[in-house]
């Protein structure tokens, strides 16, 4: 994963490179872990032409596939406040990525969606 941490400077928004293997698919959440971590605090972002700012990033409980990893972020863009709900499963040697964004506080992830979407990859 390929990013500048610093706090309050603007970056680019972490990407999981995509990767086979189940080694190297554990490393893909290993590094999304570490890398949430990192940007607890918040960070500045530019998407496109698009500023934006991630005030908190929340690690959340995620118990799917073989192994997951899932956060919560607060984002102000143009003055909205919204959040995101990042969630990132490994299921053999393969990764999967589901997100959701919303108003704040009013966004979920449904773990029916999450489910099914991982029996297509059984």
């Amino acid at each position: 994963m390929t990013t500048t941490q610093t706090p309050a400077a603007t970056e680019n928004v972490p990407t999981a490179p995509r990767r086979s293997g189940s080694a190297k698919a554990h490393t893909v959440i290993t590094d999304v872990l570490a890398g949430g971590q990192a940007c607890g605090g918040g960070f500045n972002a530019v998407r496109g032409t698009e500023k934006m700012k991630i005030t908190k990033v929340v690690n959340t409980p995620s118990a799917s596939g073989d192994e997951s990893v899932a956060y919560t972020a607060e984002q102000e863009l143009d003055g909205e406040k919204s959040t995101i709900e990042v969630v990132l499963v490994r299921k053999n040697t393969t990764t999967a990525g589901f997100t959701a964004i919303g108003p704040s506080e009013a966004t979920d992830n449904p773990a029916a969606i999450v489910a099914a979407q991982l029996k297509k990859l059984s």
